[in-house]
């Protein structure tokens, strides 16, 4: 319930001012979290980046190496068996 609340909270406070919350409310409450966040992963904050999910975060790492011709990717895939 308290999660619940809370996101009601920041829901309402966002309809009650989009504009607002946009450009003074968000990078604030992004750092705090960060900040929160990177002694739990041994970083430092400014080494901490929020995405909006992890396809998103996977592809701009990946997107953002200089592959060169014949590097090699492993990819590890995991299945769930459902009997």
């Amino acid at each position: 319930m308290p999660v619940l609340e809370a996101k009601a909270k920041l829901a309402r406070e966002m309809d009650a001012c989009i504009d607002v919350w946009m450009r003074r409310k968000v990078e604030p409450m992004l750092t705090d979290v960060r900040k929160q966040l990177a002694p739990m992963i041994n970083a430092e904050t400014d080494e901490v980046v929020i995405v909006p999910n992890a396809t998103h975060g996977v592809n701009t790492v990946a997107s953002n190496i200089d592959w060169k011709d014949g590097d090699v990717i492993v990819v590890c895939e995991l299945r769930a068996s459902f009997r």
